[in-house]
C-alpha cells in the first residue's frame, strides 16, 4: 500500500507564501482545508491501490473496479442492517500469482421485540406464562414418555415414571419451567384428572409441588409396618420364575427397609428369596450356602433346580425300561405266583395239623370219661384237669 506524503508539500508551500506577496492567512486555509480531506484522500488512494494490485494478480481488473465503485457509492448509506461487506485480501499460492480471496462478514441483525401481551380476555395466566416462557418443545422430550395412573391403585408403577423423567431432565438439562411442562404433557387417563383437580383450585403449581402430590397419590407408600409384613410373608407363586420372584422380593425390600441402610437391606432381600423358594429342598441348600448378593442365589438355584430335574428324568427313564422288557416283566409275574402258591400251600398244612389236633383231643376226652371208675380217670394220677366231668382227684370230680 503506497501512501501519499502531502505534510512536506504543505510546509513548503506555506513558507513559500511567507515569503511571497500572497497573505499568510490564506495559505493557512488551505493547509488546514486539506489536512481536513486528508483521510477521504487517503481511502481514495488505497483503493486505487487495491485495484492496481488487483490488476497485477490473477483476478480480473473489472471485477475489482466494480467492487470499489459499488464501495464509493454505498460508503455513506451504510447501516448496521447492511447483509455483507465484501474485503480484498492478496493470498499468494505456489505458482507466484496473487488471488483474491473474499471475507464475507454477516452484520448484526437487529432483533425486533416481540409483544406478548394478551388480546383474548378468555385465557387463564397459565397459557400466558406458556406463551412467553415456552416458545418450543424442549430437546429429547420423548412423546412416548407417559404416565397413566388409576384410581383403585393398580395402574402404572409411579416409582419407575419418576426415575425415568427425571434421568430425562437431568440429561437434556431442563430447566425448571420445562420440567413442569413436559411433566404435565406426560400425565395420562386418571393422572391427567388428577392434575386438573389440584391445578384448577389454586392454580398452576411448581414442578416439585406437582411432583410430590403425584407421588403421594399414586406412590403406593404404605405403612413402614404394613411394608415388612407383607416383606416377610413373601412366597413364591406355583407359576412365577426366579427373575420375577427376585425382582418382587427387592421391591418390597425396597419399601420395607426404606429407612435402612441398602447393604442391609440388601441381605435380608437375599434371605427372604432363598426362605420363600416354592422348592423346599432348594429352599434348605440356598439358605445354608448364606450368599450375598442375589444373583449369586439365583445363580444356584437354577442349577440346583437343572440338577434335580436331570435326575428325575433319568429315574424315570429307567422305571419305564424296565416294563418295556418282556422277559423281566414274565420273570417277576412268575416269582410272585410261586409264592402265592407256597404262601397256600404252608396254610393248608397248617390247618390239616389243625384239624389233627382238634380230633386227637376230642378223642381224648371221651376215652376218658367212659374209664372213669369212682370218678376218677386215666389222667387222674398224672395230670390235674381243671375242665368238668374229667374224672381222677379233680378240684371238680372224684369224690
Amino acid at each position: 500500500m503506497k501512501k501519499v506524503e502531502e505534510k512536506p508539500e504543505d510546509e513548503t508551500e506555506v513558507s513559500e507564501s511567507d515569503e511571497g506577496s500572497a497573505p499568510a492567512a490564506v495559505a493557512r486555509k488551505m493547509v488546514s482545508h486539506r489536512r481536513k480531506n486528508k483521510h477521504h484522500t487517503t481511502e481514495e488512494s488505497e483503493e486505487e491501490t487495491e485495484v492496481s494490485e488487483s490488476d497485477e494478480g490473477s483476478a480480473p481488473a473489472a471485477v475489482a473496479r466494480k467492487r470499489v465503485s459499488h464501495r464509493r457509492r454505498n460508503k455513506k448509506h451504510h447501516t448496521p442492517e447492511e447483509s455483507e461487506d465484501e474485503i480484498i485480501k492478496p493470498k499468494n499460492k505456489s505458482g507466484g500469482k496473487k488471488s483474491v480471496n473474499m471475507v464475507k462478514r454477516r452484520s448484526k441483525k437487529w432483533s425486533v421485540p416481540v409483544n406478548t401481551t394478551d388480546t383474548s380476555g378468555t385465557e387463564t395466566s397459565d397459557s400466558s406464562d406458556e406463551d412467553v416462557s415456552l416458545r418450543r418443545i424442549p430437546r429429547g422430550f420423548d412423546r412416548h414418555l407417559c404416565f397413566s395412573g388409576s384410581m383403585d391403585g393398580k395402574g402404572d408403577d409411579f416409582d419407575s415414571f419418576n426415575l425415568k423423567f427425571t434421568s430425562y431432565a437431568r440429561a437434556f438439562k431442563w430447566t425448571e419451567d420445562e420440567c413442569r411442562y413436559c411433566l404435565c404433557w406426560s400425565l395420562q387417563g386418571d393422572a391427567a384428572k388428577y392434575h386438573t383437580l389440584i391445578s384448577s383450585g389454586s392454580g398452576p403449581l411448581t414442578y416439585k409441588q406437582l411432583m410430590k402430590k403425584l407421588e403421594k397419590r399414586f406412590g403406593g407408600k404404605e405403612l413402614v409396618e404394613t411394608a415388612q409384613a407383607r416383606f416377610n410373608q413373601a412366597c413364591q407363586e406355583p407359576n412365577e420364575s426366579l427373575e420375577v420372584w427376585a425382582d418382587r422380593v427387592q421391591m418390597l425390600s425396597l419399601r420395607a427397609l426404606r429407612k435402612i441402610s441398602e447393604k442391609y437391606a440388601a441381605s435380608q432381600a437375599v434371605n427372604r428369596f432363598c426362605l420363600g423358594l416354592e422348592n423346599i429342598e432348594a429352599s434348605k441348600d440356598v439358605c445354608l450356602k448364606r450368599f450375598k448378593t442375589m444373583d449369586e442365589a439365583k445363580d444356584y438355584v437354577h442349577y440346583y433346580l437343572h440338577i434335580s430335574s436331570t435326575n428325575v428324568q433319568q429315574k424315570s427313564s429307567r422305571r419305564t425300561s424296565q416294563r418295556d422288557d418282556p422277559e423281566e416283566v414274565v420273570n417277576v409275574f412268575e416269582t410272585s405266583i410261586n409264592r402265592m402258591q407256597k404262601i397256600d400251600e404252608r396254610l393248608k398244612q397248617m390247618q390239616s395239623l389243625f384239624d389233627k389236633q382238634m380230633a386227637y383231643n376230642s378223642s381224648e376226652g371221651a376215652g376218658g370219661r367212659a374209664n372213669s371208675g369212682y370218678g376218677r380217670g386215666t389222667r387222674g394220677f398224672n395230670q390235674m384237669d381243671n375242665t368238668p366231668n374229667s374224672g381222677g382227684y379233680g378240684r371238680s370230680g372224684g369224690f
